[in-house]
């Protein structure tokens, strides 16, 4: 899914979003979702914003045309209409039809499984998603959860992972949402029963530690770039890594600066005059 893709996904019709919930959801910056927003506005989505209360979806640009989901969901069965009820509060057409193409693409399991440790990106991936869904299911927002399985594949996808127990993990999970497709890929992974039968699995904080952060960087105010650090890293590390970087200096010339500061997980402000 694109960034636009994703946020999207997260607004809702029903109540305001802040934009620091939008972005924590969607795992981009502030900055990120506010381009999508102004991007969504621009295809005709009606997004009412507030200062206070964040963002809230109140129309979209076009109706769903029944025929062509119709045909997506014979094509890709019948999980593929149950995910699309799940999460077709905020869908236009085309996105609906990618959502069916893409719970029929559970099925397609390539390559050798392996049955080694997962690697700490597979696991900090498949972790995230355990927590979303967990979390999702008692306060009823199947929307989110489906939004977080195909971000989920697709970095699965990135990684090429194949390990067999991050597989079963994804068969338990999707579950509730397409039964038939988790069991058929209960069945290939060799498991024996019914996946419906199997534990529900359980997060661990430690994999989902992040071990950087990016700070939107900014002078006198004004945003103009991002940068990464180290999520230990100190007010002086930071403050040096950007009035060194390469980017700073079109900012800098010329003037002199007067302070810098940091604000934690947000954002660096440089003052110069």
């Amino acid at each position: 899914m694109t960034t636009k893709e994703t946020v999207l996904s997260h607004l809702r019709s029903d109540s305001f979003c802040s934009g620091e919930s939008l972005a924590k959801e969607s795992g981009v910056s502030r900055v990120a979702v506010w381009k999508a927003i102004n991007s969504l506005r621009a295809e005709g989505w009606k997004i009412v914003s507030s200062t206070n209360k964040g963002y809230k979806l109140e129309s979209r640009p076009d109706k769903l045309d029944d025929a062509e989901i119709r045909a997506e969901i014979l094509k890709n069965g019948v999980d593929a209409g149950r995910v699309f009820v799940f999460d077709s509060i905020d869908s236009t057409n085309n996105e609906a039809k990618r959502q069916c193409a893409n719970v029929g693409a559970f099925r397609k399991i390539n390559g050798e499984l392996t049955d080694g440790e997962a690697s700490p990106e597979e696991l900090k991936s498949l972790h995230k998603l355990i927590k979303k869904v967990s979390q999702d299911i008692p306060q009823f927002s199947y929307n989110t959860s489906i939004s977080a399985f195909m971000i989920c594949v697709n970095e699965l996808s990135q990684l090429k992972s194949s390990n067999k127990g991050v597989l079963k993990t994804l068969a338990v999970l999707i579950a509730p949402f397409a039964p038939h497709i988790a069991e058929e890929l209960w069945e290939r992974l060799g498991e024996q029963g019914s996946v419906c039968d199997a534990q529900w699995p359980a997060w661990d904080e430690q994999y989902l530690v992040e071990s950087s952060v990016t700070l939107g960087v900014a002078f006198n105010g004004k945003r103009r770039f991002e940068m990464s650090f180290a999520a230990d890293a100190d007010n002086k590390t930071i403050e040096d890594a950007v009035v060194n970087s390469e980017q700073a200096q079109k900012f800098l010339e010329g003037k002199q600066i007067v302070k810098v500061i940091v604000v934690p997980k947000r954002m660096v402000n440089v003052v110069v005059k």
